[in-house]
């Protein structure tokens, strides 16, 4: 049975700080406070195993103040009464009352009350509000290379009890923002500025009432609503659900690039050699719909204006609906899915609707183009087309070439194609002063990608004045393999060509006034190979003269023209295999010497990221709130290495697949030639 009664009074505020470990552990000496401290409990009743005695707890803290000689700014004006009552000795019917809390962080003040009645269904009433001063709070807390200000005003109410089926309480809040700004010399110099900013929350939802914001010369504006973010947070498989609308009358998306040049010294390789992997999914409980408007983005010297659409996110699946802008004197249209549902194999499927835009200009813009249609950089005149893709990608989001697939109608009104090696290489082949330039004149090209070779249908096109009909494909990797079929006049072939002919078929005989030839076009886009198909010289030849001098003819082209014609196939399949395995060697050395710069580079940002984060942490000495603030600021610089240099390692892995991919792409081509 106790009766107990312990009453403290007028203690100093300082001997109560020194029960918190952060401020006693460091320069607690050097901490100036006042202020008292009113501590009073009693006990009264049994105790034993299955009860307490019944107790009151009370606390007072009256005109609090401290500060650390070497900040500008202190805490003050702490005010604080608890009273903590229990009449029975049974726990669940303990009663919590904290009547003030007040604190002023240099001059932001923070007031609270809360009320709760019991332990069971904890009906509270609570009233929060806080008016901080970024600007000030700076001060209090100083962090080198970081400005902040603005004012932010916040107010919470919580007033019944709690819900146990939904986990929540009824609760509800308003926050304001105004005239923020925040700059960070390394990681945004530029600078954010949040002209207004309005927030208010339900236990339902919390709804984003006005956003404006600026970041350099970039703006945005957004309202939107989260809705059952507390069972998100507390529940397993409950669903975040949302939307939000964008808006923005101009957007430099190079204002957000950072680019950091890396020093590739040789160092020692110690890192590892294990590949990293992402987590790319999308969550299946995320329900989410995001509206945008945006007048101008500009992006690497491509404007794109009037962008609108919507994304929507929901079931691990992000699906892109009518996302639409002008640029490159056109309009583009872009539907598309990324798919999740299987976070191992995400998947793609798009539908891209292009009218009337520069071919080489879009070649500039876009990857895609690059890739599947490098011809485009030397192709005056505007394409219209609708195109849809689909295929697997990898862990780094990159189409997997083997499992795209695709089709599409291009249309080309009036197009030229001047130089590039593709054309230079075709026209010297076949023309005799050959002003290197192929015409496209209404072209529908029907398009296909099966898996990931861009196969296209024929189609008719003139170089150098001559009628030709192309079809062929070109791999993912740049390879090309097509064929030409043309009639060249036989005067266009050179004068040792047709002396040749004249010599073979004798004075009285002439050659027709064209001869057909089917040519081939095959190897990396960049060095294309340019040959006549099969027993081709033989047969056009054969249409001028008879079978008996055919052989003779075929090595006379041999000499003249310096085309390679097949005369024994396992010379030729030798002669390949050789070409190949070389090929194929040579590019593994290569790829090889690619991942282990990768590597070098990688383990040099790691270790000055590492360093930088020493150094902060020993410049903050002492001081408490200078060591957390230097703490967050290098696990900051650490994440951040860490980051670039699983980039720069991910990207020296993907450029030696990428060589890897040629080589073998060329191997196979030299192989299958050597078998025709």
């Amino acid at each position: 049975d106790m009766d107990l009664n312990i009453t403290s009074k007028n203690n100093s505020f300082k001997s109560v700080l020194s029960l918190v470990p952060a401020l006693y552990a460091t320069d607690f000496e050097g901490l100036t406070a006042s202020g008292s401290v009113d501590f009073n409990t009693t006990l009264k009743g049994m105790y034993t195993d299955n009860r307490m005695p019944a107790f009151t707890i009370s606390m007072g803290i009256k005109d609090g103040h401290f500060q650390y000689p070497d900040l500008p700014t202190s805490v003050d004006n702490v005010q604080f009464k608890m009273l903590v009552e229990n009449a029975d000795g049974n726990i669940d019917n303990t009663k919590i009352d904290i009547s003030k809390f007040h604190i002023e962080l240099g001059k932001n003040p923070i007031d609270a009350t809360l009320k709760i009645d019991n332990l069971i269904n904890y009906p509270l009433d609570l009233n929060a509000s806080a008016n901080i001063n970024f600007a000030e709070m700076m001060q209090l807390f100083p962090m080198e290379g970081m400005e902040l200000k603005g004012l932010l005003e916040a107010n919470i109410q919580a007033k019944g009890v709690y819900d146990t089926l939904t986990s929540t309480i009824p609760a509800s809040g308003q926050f304001s923002l105004t005239n923020f700004f925040y700059s960070d010399q390394e990681y945004l110099p530029q600078g954010m500025s949040i002209s207004t900013a309005k927030a208010s929350f339900t236990p339902e939802s919390i709804n984003l009432d006005a956003f404006e914001s600026k970041v350099g010369q970039s703006d945005f504006a957004a309202t939107g609503k989260l809705s059952n973010y507390i069972n998100y947070a507390l529940m397993p498989n409950e669903v975040l659900s949302g939307n939000l609308n964008l808006t923005s009358t101009n957007i430099l998306v190079d204002e957000f690039m950072t680019t950091t040049e890396t020093e590739t010294e040789a160092i020692p390789d110690s890192t590892s050699t294990e590949e990293e992997s992402y987590d790319t999914s999308i969550p299946k409980n995320i329900d989410f719909v995001i509206k945008a408007n945006l007048k101008k983005i500009e992006y690497d010297g491509l404007l794109l204006t009037d962008a609108k659409g919507g994304l929507i996110i929901k079931d691990g699946v992000l699906d892109m609906k009518d996302l639409s802008t002008k640029t490159l004197g056109g309009k583009i249209i872009f539907n598309g899915v990324y798919d999740t549902k299987e976070p191992s194999a995400p998947k793609f499927d798009m539908a891209l609707g292009i009218n009337n835009i520069s071919i080489q200009e879009s070649f500039k813009a876009f990857n895609t183009v690059q890739k599947l249609a490098p011809i485009a950089e030397n192709m005056q005149g505007n394409l219209t087309t609708n195109f849809s893709m689909s295929g697997d990608l990898d862990q780094e989001l990159m189409p997997i070439n083997k499992t795209v697939n695709g089709s599409g109608l291009l249309k080309i009104a009036s197009a030229k194609l001047s130089g590039g090696k593709f054309v230079t290489a075709l026209s010297k082949f076949t023309s005799k002063g050959a002003k290197e330039e192929m015409v496209l004149k209404d072209i529908k090209m029907q398009v296909s990608i099966e898996n990931g070779a861009v196969n296209v249908a024929p189609f008719d096109v003139i170089i150098d004045g001559n009628k030709s009909t192309i079809s062929g494909s070109t791999s993912l990797n740049g390879i090309l393999d097509y064929k030409i079929a043309t009639n060249i006049p036989a005067g266009q072939l050179g004068e040792q060509a047709n002396a040749a002919l004249n010599k073979l078929m004798g004075s009285s005989e002439k050659p027709s006034s064209k001869i057909k030839l089917n040519l081939g076009v095959t190897g990396p886009y960049d060095s294309p190979k340019v040959s006549l198909l099969g027993s081709d010289i033989k047969g056009a030849i054969k249409e001028q003269l008879t079978e008996v001098v055919v052989n003779k003819a075929a090595e006379i082209a041999k000499e003249q023209l310096g085309v390679d014609v097949p005369t024994s196939k396992e010379e030729i399949s030798a002669k390949a295999k050789e070409e190949a395995d070389k090929l194929l060697a040579d590019a593994q050395t290569q790829a090889d010497k690619v991942k282990v710069e990768a590597k070098k580079a990688a383990a040099q940002i790691r270790a000055e990221a590492q360093k930088q984060s020493d150094a902060l942490v020993k410049e903050a000495g002492s001081n408490p709130f200078k060591k957390k603030a230097a703490e967050i600021a290098g696990k900051k610089l650490v994440d951040e290495g860490n980051k670039k240099a699983k980039q720069v390692e991910a990207e020296g892995t993907k450029k030696a697949d990428a060589v890897m991919d040629k080589a073998k792409e060329q191997a196979d081509a030299i192989l299958a030639k050597g078998k025709q």
